[in-house]
């Protein structure tokens, strides 16, 4: 990246793309390097965290090999150099620190677990000045011209994962704005790399660490054949416990879910989709497919919500507003997705005892319960819980239909069909691996498997029947997508006509790799680099088993399905990975058996110690921070409905300023409060212009009309 002071303007420059704003009347010849850090904190975060806190925090950094600074150059108009630190020659050596915790990589950049600057004073900083930067494996990193970081200046923060530049004003060390930016164009090769690094980097670590317990084992070995006082452990079997383990740790995962849904998220949705999921539980709830277009439809419309002529209802599909009003019908919607969290713990444990161990379905299912991504999904209303629930329960299913279960084959049916409902896209690619299994036991053994494949679209039958009609009722037909009633470019593919502005396989290519980024930090809160490597241990030595290469082909199926859609999706982590999550989580329990073994005595002690080292990390670094986020997640709060709750009003018409269109949240996070029906005690409305007093006032007579203004109440005239 590249920073120029022309004239009265400091104008960044960024793969061809320029972005200019206005140059402070007054800047200092300071520069200052900024690094957002690793570890989810806020944008300063506190380096005076006791030392040994810090130096884990590095350890993760180096490990995981993300970004850092690695070179910076000032030259004046005329190209003549005024300054140029190189930090793999020089270290950090005339630079102060303002925040983060700073320190030098092995390859030679100066990085921070920690979000913070890195700052020097320069000899001059004149007008025509040009600043040049290297920032290593970007994330997220800006350069603040006229300032270390604490004073006044301009920060210029480019994202190369989202593909966007940000400019912000400095007032003594304060941000304000954004006051500039704008998407650039990234390389298609610098895309490539950075995909490759996150998915390459876990495997190459695997097999590291997997040989290392290979040889681990055959040292033991050898030295019992030379010495035979030394024996194998006698202990009796872990798996004796398992199901205990597992009914507790389904419990916490429950329990969790719950503390996380009331205290965190306050028992309301927190992003747009949720909050359609709500409105059309309650509407099935009430026994009906929609509610009537209510009087002044402009004071009620909301993101996703669909206003025809006659019927409002949400353009999702109706698999999980289905299981969500059951929680309306008995008052508490919002511990659906918490009861489905337990649920899919326990068939974790089930599956992993039935492919491989019990130890291994615990493992599993403990790595779901210290998840930071699943402990913020399962709290919320989001459909993805329910989704991976009922595609475990088909994945148990499956597994036992293999002994020709009738039972456990319609059971697998029937939960695919359910997941279909919940999530079709994510249904259809995570089972594509088992339509090809089951095409390959077709060709050995017709007969068998046709009576498998039977009873599977006999239990899936009735739910793609139900799926098949709502879609005609609908939207007027059995394969139209109701998801298209809103936007009739929400759909897959490529093309001018799919997504926001058309969608590309370059466009699928940064979705992808964002998902990917975001999955290995947010999957379990490790360095990245160590995410996936349990999982893929397996494949590195070169014993992965049948169900081993279903389960990856799985997750791989979900990721790559993900290439087709338009829009990256990252909400509470990589949400349209999350049914992946499952056959990842069990083919790390899988991995850490795999690695026990290789060690023998020693390996059975080490592999676990591994993990516990790892949650441990991830409890003390990553989990507090991310946990903090949950609270007013997406900008959205009670405040609003509980400031009205507390003035005691009835019989009343609530009407809120929404705000900008981009500002959803103003009028999201009260609209849940109403009844898709309008018949509850306050109903709150949009205030804007073309919402008209009097047409509500006749719609509503019987109603007071008031204003909320900052958690107050006012009349609305």
């Amino acid at each position: 990246m590249a920073i120029a002071l022309e004239g009265e303007f400091v104008v960044a420059h960024v793969e061809g793309a320029a972005f200019a704003v206005a140059r402070p009347p007054r800047m200092e010849p300071r520069l200052g390097l900024y690094l957002d850090g690793t570890l989810p904190a806020a944008r300063l975060a506190d380096s005076t965290l006791p030392e040994p806190y810090l130096a884990l925090a590095r350890g993760i950094q180096t490990v995981d090999a993300t970004q850092g600074w690695r070179h910076i150059r000032v030259q004046d108009g005329g190209g003549a150099p005024l300054f140029e630190h190189d930090f793999a020659r020089h270290g950090t050596s005339g630079w102060a620190a303002s925040g983060g915790a700073w320190f030098l990589t092995p390859d030679g950049v100066a990085a921070t677990p920690l979000a913070g600057f890195i700052g020097t004073t320069l000899a001059d900083l004149p007008n025509g000045a040009r600043i040049d930067a290297t920032l290593a494996r970007g994330r997220a990193g800006a350069i603040a011209v006229g300032s270390d970081g604490r004073a006044g200046g301009v920060l210029v923060m480019v994202r190369p994962e989202h593909r966007d530049v940000i400019l912000w004003r400095l007032d003594e060390g304060h941000w304000q704005g954004p006051i500039g930016g704008g998407p650039y164009a990234r390389p298609w090769l610098s895309a490539v790399k950075d995909l490759l690094r996150h998915l390459l980097s876990p495997y190459l670590i695997a097999l590291v660490v997997g040989m290392v317990f290979l040889l681990i084992g055959h040292l033991w070995q050898t030295a019992r054949r030379s010495d035979p006082r030394i024996g194998e452990s006698d202990r009796p079997p872990a798996d004796r416990w398992a199901l205990l383990a597992a009914v507790a740790i389904a419990a916490l995962t429950t329990v969790s879910a719950l503390l996380v849904a009331d205290l965190l998220l306050e028992r309301i949705p927190h992003v747009q989709d949720s909050v359609g999921y709500l409105f059309q539980a309650k509407v099935f709830a009430a026994g009906r497919l929609w509610a009537p277009v209510p009087p002044v439809p402009e004071a009620f419309w909301h993101e996703f919500i669909v206003m025809d002529e006659t019927r409002w209802f949400a353009k999702y599909p109706p698999g999980f507003p289905m299981i969500l009003a059951l929680g309306v019908l008995a008052g508490f919607p919002w511990v659906v997705n918490p009861i489905l969290a337990g649920m899919a713990s326990l068939l974790l444990f089930r599956l992993g005892s039935a492919i491989d161990r019990p130890m291994t379905g615990v493992v599993a299912a403990s790595l779901f319960l210290i998840s930071p991504f699943a402990l913020g999904l399962n709290g919320s209303f989001m459909a993805h819980t329910a989704g991976l629930a009922f595609l475990l329960l088909f994945l148990l299913g499956y597994a036992h239909s293999e002994g020709q279960s009738r039972g456990a084959s319609l059971v697998a049916g029937a939960a695919f069909g359910i997941a279909l409902l919940i999530r079709p896209w994510t249904a259809i690619v995570f089972g594509i691996p088992f339509a090809v299994d089951l095409a390959y036991r077709f060709a050995d053994d017709p007969r068998r498997s046709m009576r498998q494949i039977a009873l599977l679209g006999a239990g899936a039958a009735p739910f793609l029947g139900l799926w098949f009609g709502y879609n005609t009722v609908m939207a007027g037909g059995p394969l139209h997508n109701t998801m298209e009633l809103w936007w009739s470019f929400d759909r897959l593919g490529f093309g001018p006509d799919r997504g926001l502005g058309g969608h590309t396989p370059f466009g699928g290519l940064l979705n992808t790799l964002r998902n990917v980024a975001e999955m290995n930090r947010h999957l379990f809160g490790w360095p990245g680099a160590l995410t996936l490597m349990f999982a893929l241990v397996p494949f590195a030595l070169g014993r992965a088993s049948r169900w081993d290469r279903l389960l990856l082909a799985s997750a791989a199926c979900v990721m790559v399905g993900y290439f087709f859609w338009w829009a990256d999706g990252v909400m509470y982590g990589p949400r349209f990975y999350f049914e992946a999550m499952g056959p990842l989580l069990l083919l790390s329990g899988r991995g850490l058996h795999v690695l026990a073994q290789a060690g023998s005595a020693p390996g059975r002690v080490l592999a676990p110690a591994m993990l516990v080292v790892l949650v441990a990390g991830a409890t003390a670094l990553y989990l507090p921070p991310w946990i903090g986020a949950l609270n007013g997640y997406n900008y959205v709060h009670r405040g609003p409905v509980s400031a009205v709750e507390r003035s005691g009003i009835s019989d009343a018409l609530v009407l809120v300023d929404p705000g900008s269109i981009q500002q959803w949240w103003n009028y999201g996070m009260v609209f849940s409060a109403n009844s898709p029906f309008l018949d509850n005690d306050v109903i709150y409305a949009r205030a804007t212009p073309s919402v008209d007093l009097a047409k509500l006032r006749a719609a509503f007579p019987e109603r007071r009309i008031v204003r909320l203004v900052a958690d107050r109440l006012i009349p609305a005239d």
